[in-house]
This record gives C-alpha cells, structure tokens and sequence, in this order.
C-alpha cells in the first residue's frame, strides 16, 4: 500500500519560512524541534533579515534555499501564507504545512483565504497540511515539525487529530507516562489534506499498530469510510468525534471552521468502517493504548487480581457493562493461587489477595491465571499501602505479562509514585490506568475489537453491468 504523505514524513530537506530567533515566537518552537529532535536531512531557516538560528544558516527568500529541499513549514501570519506558498511553488516545492490560523475557522471572509491557498496548490502540484494546524512527526525518522513542547517516544500508536490541541495535551501525557508514539498528524483545517489522506498514510506506515482519530467534520463521509475500511482490515482504528450535539457543532464550528454531521450517521460510517467509536479523549487514549499493547483476548472470560475489595467490585461491574464477564475459576486454579497467595487471600473472582501482598505474590498469582484454560484475559488492581513499593508491583506485573498471549491490563490508583509505575508498566507492554472502570473499558476495546475482526462485512462489489456515468448523472439531477 502506497503512503500518500510518504514525503511530509521522509523529506530529503526542509525549509521553515517565516524561521525567528526569538524563543518566544512559534517559528522558533518548529526550528528547535526539527533540530533537537533529530532530523537527519538539511534545515533551512528562511527569514529576509538573514543571520544564523541554532547554528543554522537563515536564508533571506525560500528561493536562495539550497537543494535537497521537498517540504516547507510556513510560519507566517495569515495574510501572508498563499504568497509563502507560491513562491515554495516555484522553488519547485511539492510538499507543505501551514501553522497560522486565520482561515476557514473565521466565516466566509477565511474560507475566501483557505480556496485561494487551494488554487495556489493546484497551479503549482503541491499537497499541504492545515492551515490551522501544528505540524506533524514521526518518531521513527525521526521528524518533528510541531512547535508542541514534548515529542514521545517510538511506539505503535498513530494519532490523528482537527486539534493541534489534542495532539499537544496527548503528547505530553505521553512523555510523562511512557507511552510511544509512531506518527502525529495535525491536520488543522484539512483544506486539502484530508482525514482519509492520513487514514491511508497511517495503514501504510509498518510501525503504526493502531490509530486513534480526533475528528471534528467530515465533508467526504464516503471517502473517510473507504478509508477506514482499507486501514481496519490491517490495523485497529478509535474514532472520537466531536460535534455531535448542538453546543458541540457550534464550538467546532468556531475552532476548524467544520461542519459537524449528525450523530447517527457518525455512528453508521463507524460500524461500516470496523472502527471503534469512543466519547472522551480518555477513552481515546485508554483504547489506543490496549490496542497498541495487547492482543485481543480469545473469549469474554475475564479474571481480576486485587489487593482491594471495593475497586475490584467496580471492575468486575465494568467488565460486565463492556460484554464480558467474570471466569468462573476451577478448583485447580483456586489450589495453585492458594499455594502462592498470602494466607487468607479469597481465591475465587476476584482474586483478592488483601491488604499485604508483595510484588512476587502478583507475580506468582497472575503466571496461574495466565496459565488456566477458563480465564481469557486479566485485570490487574493494586492500591498503593505502606508495606509494598507499587513501583515494585508494577515491575512484577509487567514482566510476568510481557510475553503472555492473553491480555493484561494494570489498574494502580494514587498520586506519589503513579508516573514511574506507569512508565514500568508500558516499558513491558501493559497498559496503566488510574481506575479500574478505565481498565475495564482497555479489555473492552479489545473485546470489541476481537468481534470486528470476527464480523467484518465484505466489501461490496458493484454489479458487473454498472453504468457509472448514469448512476452519477442521476444522483446530480442531471
């Protein structure tokens, strides 16, 4: 499958018009990243003042940049964007990301801007991304076009957002938490980049596992489906939509200028699509992380191994609400977990080993439910105490579950000590969660995502006699 972004993620050189020395100013942000995280091509800043940016030449005009040069980050006030984009045109620069808001988010006066930038486009050969958007990365070039403070590490989740918002805030998080990332796309406005373009990039990309999708308008639904349909028979797809009430269309509206469709409809496109609706950016992050992490358990048949009663109540009710359901633990099972359990631990499901566990006790208890033919998958819940580190549990669980075909998933709730538990945790390829209502919701993704897999429909064939010309003219009244 060819990537139709391929060159916004592997340029042979790229120019930053607009490129400042003010640390202060959005130009500089790009620059600094395109430096300090390592791309491997040539940079070239591009400012009509000249001079050096962190040890970099500034070019006065984008047309004394030098080859290899294949791609232009524009960091320039609206008015001066179609301009910056005709001369890379003629630079003979086929590949462009436009940061500056000031378009189609504004009414008719910026949809005016965004249809003159696409003239440009056309004239000249050139796919952009944007405008309205941060730019986007690849941690496997590497290559960071953004201005965002953190770029994450490699990892096999794709994210593609309308918000350069929601990639920033999810970028972060990330960094802190040790989740890794494959590719970032902000596309802004999509004036001509579009959702389905990134669908189709992100299918092709071999380090992207999974891909979540923060959508805010899909003016082609047609071709946001098809796309989903080729990237979901590879890979797993989240969808978070907004828009879909009455004060969601209107923020939206105001943000990327999109036309929020209704929610029915939404829902329909995503059953066709094999993709995984979801409400809230936790959600989003919570599923994706599943995904990327875990396979699919084989059957609904869900195991819980606690230090708490009460969370693994509201897990186990959770577990239910997202179609699975509690193992029913064989009596070999409940002998092996009595032999490696602390005294007293209740060794049906859940599996609550009280208040004093230690981390090879998680260890031991979570190989025999991995181990039982009756349990699909496991729950894992530890709230922090005096007696055990969590960092410890963490560093248990992670490794007993790193090789396992079956799922595993982590709730540890608390503050002190979260951040480094969460990072050992996805060092072994386990998702983290706080609660373990959200634990519960990662194994339902899975779940979900297993019956997809099982119930896909065909792609459907047109009949063999299908005149296309007719059928469209009829559609148009023609």
């Amino acid at each position: 499958m060819n990537d139709p972004l391929y060159t916004f993620f592997h340029p042979r050189g790229v120019a930053v018009l607009g490129a400042s020395a003010n640390p202060t100013k959005l130009s500089y942000g790009v620059l600094h990243n395109l430096v300090m995280h390592g791309y491997p091509g040539p940079i070239y800043p591009v400012n009509p003042k000249g001079g050096e940016i962190l040890g970099l030449r500034v070019y006065p005009s984008v047309a004394d940049v030098p080859d290899p040069v294949d791609l232009a980050v524009i960091v320039l006030p609206a008015a001066q964007v179609a301009g910056a984009l005709e001369e890379c045109g003629k630079r003979g620069i086929r590949h462009a990301v436009l940061i500056a808001s000031g378009f189609g988010e504004l009414g008719a006066q910026g949809k005016e801007e965004e249809e003159r930038l696409r003239q440009v486009a056309r004239t000249y050969g050139i796919r952009f991304i944007g405008p309205n958007c941060v730019g986007v990365l690849d941690t496997y070039v590497p290559i960071d076009t953004t201005f965002s403070r953190t770029m994450p590490g490699k990892g096999g989740i794709g994210l593609v957002s309308h918000s350069g918002a929601v990639c920033g805030g999810t970028m972060d998080w990330a960094a802190v938490v040790g989740v890794g990332f494959s590719r970032i796309i902000s596309l802004g406005n999509q004036a001509d980049v579009d959702i389905a373009d990134a669908l189709d990039s992100l299918a092709a990309d071999p380090n992207t596992r999974v891909v979540a999708a923060y959508i805010e308008g899909l003016p082609d639904g047609r071709r946001f489906v098809e796309a989903a349909r080729r990237l979901t028979a590879r890979k797993p797809l989240v969808v978070l939509k907004a828009g879909r009430t009455p004060s969601g269309t209107r923020a939206v509206s105001s943000h990327t200028g999109a036309l929020a469709g209704a929610e029915q409809a939404f829902l329909a496109a995503c059953r066709r699509a094999g993709a995984i609706p979801v409400e809230t950016l936790e959600e989003m992050v919570d599923a994706a992380i599943a995904l990327a992490y875990r396979r699919p358990p084989r059957s609904l048949r869900i195991a819980i191994l606690t230090n708490a009663g009460g969370p693994a109540a509201v897990g186990a009710d959770h577990v239910d609400r997202h179609g699975m359901r509690l193992a029913d633990l064989s009596p070999e099972t409940q002998a092996r977990l009595r032999e490696v359990c602390p005294p007293g631990t209740m060794t049906g499901n859940p599996v609550d080993m009280l208040g004093g566990p230690q981390a090879d006790h998680y260890a031991a208890a979570l190989k025999v439910l991995l181990e039982a033919p009756e349990v699909d998958g496991v729950m894992t819940i530890f709230v922090p105490q005096a007696i055990t580190p969590l960092y410890d549990v963490a560093v248990a669980v992670g490794r007993t579950a790193e090789t396992a075909e079956k799922p595993v998933v982590c709730c540890i709730s608390g503050g002190g000590g979260i951040r480094a538990a969460a990072r050992a945790l996805h060092t072994h390829s386990v998702p983290h969660y706080l609660t373990p209502c959200r634990a519960a919701f990662g194994l339902g993704a899975l779940w979900k995502y297993a019956h997809i897999r099982e119930t896909r429909p065909p792609d459907p064939e047109p009949p063999p006699d299908l005149d296309r010309e007719r059928v469209c003219a009829l559609l148009e009244g023609r």
